[in-house]
Order: C-alpha cells, then sequence, then structure tokens
C-alpha cells in the first residue's frame, strides 16, 4: 500500500532501537553472532515508534541474514547537530559497489548465491526508506565485500509542534 498510516508522538529512539535488539538476539545467538549495542544519552523526539521498530529490525534482521557464524553486529546512536544517527554496522558478505544504488528499489535483491539462499521480497530496504523518509530523515549506506555493510539512519531532532531548530541542549550548550 502507498499510503501508510503514522501515529506521531514523543518517544525515545534508544528505546525502540533496543525492542529491536531484544527481539532478534535469539536468530543471532543461533548463527553465534554477536550484537552489541551501544546507546549515547538521547531525548526524546517526535516520532512513530512501531514503524520506525519495522525499519531497526528489518536493518538488525539483514545483518544477521548476511552475516556469517561467529560474526559481529554493532548497533549504535549518537547525536550530531540536529540529527540522531542510528547505526547498524555488520562483518558479513558486504554489497558489491555496482549494486548498492539499487539496493533501495521496490523488488530488487542483490543476486548472488548467498542472497539467494536468504528469502525476502525485495521490499524491506524501501519501506525502510520511505518511513524514514516520512520521518523528515534519510538512511544511507556503505559496504565493502567480504567485510560487510553499515546502515546508517539519519533522523531530525524535534519534538511535537516544535521547530527542530528551538532545542539548542541537542548540540549542546545552545544558550
Amino acid at each position: 500500500s502507498k499510503e501508510i498510516k503514522f501515529n506521531f508522538e514523543n518517544i525515545s529512539i534508544n528505546n525502540v532501537i533496543e525492542s529491536a535488539v531484544k527481539s532478534l538476539r535469539w536468530q543471532a545467538k543461533e548463527k553465534s553472532i554477536a550484537i552489541n549495542a551501544y546507546f549515547s544519552s538521547l531525548p526524546l523526539i517526535e516520532g512513530d515508534s512501531e514503524r520506525l521498530s519495522q525499519v531497526f529490525h528489518n536493518l538488525i534482521e539483514n545483518a544477521i541474514k548476511f552475516t556469517p557464524k561467529k560474526g559481529r553486529i554493532d548497533v549504535s546512536t549518537e547525536k550530531k547537530g540536529y540529527s540522531f544517527i542510528i547505526s547498524v554496522k555488520d562483518n558479513g558478505i558486504g554489497i558489491s559497489p555496482s549494486k548498492l544504488d539499487r539496493i533501495f528499489d521496490k523488488f530488487y535483491q542483490v543476486d548472488n548465491s548467498l542472497t539467494r539462499k536468504c528469502h525476502g521480497s525485495g521490499l524491506g530496504l524501501t519501506i525502510c526508506q520511505g518511513i524514514v523518509k516520512a520521518h523528515g530523515g534519510e538512511i544511507k549506506v556503505k559496504s565493502e565485500l567480504k567485510k560487510g555493510t553499515i546502515f546508517k539512519v539519519v533522523l531530525p531532532y524535534k519534538k511535537l509542534g516544535k521547530p527542530t531548530e528551538a532545542f539548542g541542549e541537542i548540540i549542546g550548550g545552545g544558550h
């Protein structure tokens, strides 16, 4: 459906991510993959916790799928200026540079023998991108074959009904 309904409210992005990590630990454990979470102290932001949970669940689940046994996944949050940056980094199979510009296209899946074993619809990253954009953010990816991939979700810091610039405390000392 082209129309996803959103319920924006003040939320803790750290709680959203922590919940996604907890729900996927068993999948990681089955492959002896370590999931490490590093959370910066962040204020509440305006967002839809259910939709953002979908984003981080999808990114972490993909990291688990494409990381070999005994691999590692690092999930972290940080604030930078008027934005929060959430990173999901793995040491998995990576994505070819020639394929990176298409991974957010509908129904596109990187075609290699390992990705064919990990079934999917090719819509997960497209949906993630749409949800992040609806929050005024962006999703970026960097990858290197056989070394891993890092997805970064950049979300603007704002509170319900207030302009982002009004909250100088996010960059520290905005007096």
